[in-house]
């Protein structure tokens, strides 16, 4: 399978990957912007509402971080993953009812938690898609992180 990666890059990824969504490291966010913070700090209402005809709602994009944690899951689990698609999230309905975006919170923190539970912490990886695959978590994340917390600026502006 290649190199093994080492564990100081494991930790490295796993400090990342937990700054993303949940735990503040000072890597690169400041604190209390990771995307649990943003979220917990956003109404159904302003989830729902779009700041122009041509941008996504906060909504649709915890609903697509939510489809790609669960693929990256099941690629993860090793199942035969098919054709996915990965417009359909965004084809769906911009907006969500206080309970819908509560049960979505919990959904895409309950999917996070099973990824973060998945990674070993003081091992080192011989399976280099083990260790690519929280890495493109991280980032997928953090991009639509920023364009949630754009959005967010745009509506409360």
């Amino acid at each position: 399978m290649g190199e093994t990666i080492p564990r100081y890059a494991t930790q490295s990824l796993i400090q990342v990957l937990e700054e993303t969504f949940d735990n503040h490291h000072g890597i690169f966010l400041d604190r209390g912007t990771s995307l649990f913070a943003t979220l917990d700090q956003t109404s159904a209402e302003e989830a729902s509402r779009l700041a122009s005809s041509s941008c996504a709602s906060v909504a649709q994009h915890v609903k697509h971080v939510a489809f790609y944690l669960d693929v990256m899951r099941r690629y993860l689990a090793g199942e035969e993953l098919g054709q996915i698609d990965w417009r359909a999230i965004w084809h769906e309905s911009p907006n969500v009812t206080g309970a819908e975006w509560d049960a979505l919170r919990a959904d895409v923190r309950a999917r996070y938690t099973d990824l973060r539970n998945r990674l070993p912490e003081e091992t080192a990886w011989s399976d280099p898609l083990q260790f690519d695959t929280p890495l493109a978590v991280a980032m997928h994340t953090a991009a639509h992180l920023g364009a949630i917390r754009q959005t967010l600026r745009m509506l409360r502006d």
